[in-house]
């Protein structure tokens, strides 16, 4: 019988047989803890970190699984709405322009906050990079601009495809995209998605380029992007609620964030502070 266990635990190594060896290891141990050389407990440690690393493997792959279908979606999207740009723009109809124009727009963000995450952080990069479900706030304000563009299309048609609004919208929106692109690749290794509370041995305060004049300008260039994006699509109701919802977002979270960073640089950020703006209305 002991030979039969041996035989299996051996081949379960080699061969990497790693079906039932939980019950296998929760049986042979209940039923021989007290008997169990050295050999034994050697074997059954290594089956254990192989279970272990199979499954830590497991899910490596599943994160690139769902980073590879969240990066063919937003491909797909963005090829299907450029097609959709070029014919509208040769037949005219600038409505769906407009639209085309702001899904390639969107698109364009979500690859951008991949890609730089990659680039600087690749240890901390999933699929949640790509900020697609970044709230449920987020995805409830996106769901809201779209139906008020498609609501307001089909009662009130002369609001959209209006040439003002896809000029100064598509102004702002690059704006704010370039300011935030530009302050995450100024920052590079030192930037985060989430709010850190505590320094790392390599965490520096970046002070140069955008730094020089904005304290967070991947926030300013966040704020009027997402405005811009409702003037690109003519929503009016949409515009000062984003306007409003952004301003609250920053005005929360750029307190605690400036509180962490008082914590951990001290008097340099103090100074730092005293030499730059945020550039958001009404937070200082």
């Amino acid at each position: 019988m002991k030979l039969k266990v041996y035989l299996f635990l051996y081949s379960s190594l080699f061969f990497k047989h790693y079906h039932h060896i939980d019950l296998l290891i929760n049986t042979h141990k209940k039923n021989s803890n007290n008997n169990m050389t050295h050999l034994q407990r050697l074997v059954l440690t290594v089956l254990d970190s192989k279970k272990d690393e199979q499954f830590a493997h497991y899910e490596n792959k599943a994160g690139l699984g769902r980073v590879a279908l969240v990066a063919c979606f937003l491909a797909f999207t963005g090829g299907i709405h450029f097609i959709l740009l070029t014919t509208s723009l040769i037949n005219g109809t600038y409505s769906i322009f407009q639209w085309s124009f702001y899904i390639l727009v969107l698109v364009i963000f979500h690859l951008l906050e991949f890609f730089l995450t990659a680039m600087y952080n690749p240890r901390t990069c999933t699929a949640d990079s790509f900020l697609v479900n970044h709230s449920k706030a987020y995805t409830i304000a996106a769901l809201a601009s779209w139906f008020e563009f498609w609501m307001e299309l089909y009662f009130v048609p002369s609001w959209k495809g209006n040439l003002w609004n896809i000029y100064l919208g598509g102004v702002v929106v690059i704006l704010g995209q370039s300011c935030r692109t530009l302050a995450m690749h100024t920052c590079g290794k030192h930037f985060h998605h989430i709010v850190q509370i505590q320094r790392s041995k390599t965490h520096q305060l970046v002070t140069s380029g955008l730094y020089s004049i904005f304290r967070h300008p991947s926030y300013f260039g966040w704020f009027y992007f997402s405005v811009g994006t409702q003037i690109l699509l003519g929503n009016p109701f949409c515009v000062i609620a984003y306007a409003l919802a952004s301003w609250q977002f920053f005005n929360d979270r750029i307190p605690f964030e400036e509180m962490c960073l008082e914590e951990m640089y001290g008097k340099e950020y103090d100074e730092y502070k005293k030499k730059t703006i945020i550039g958001i209305p009404f937070i200082s």
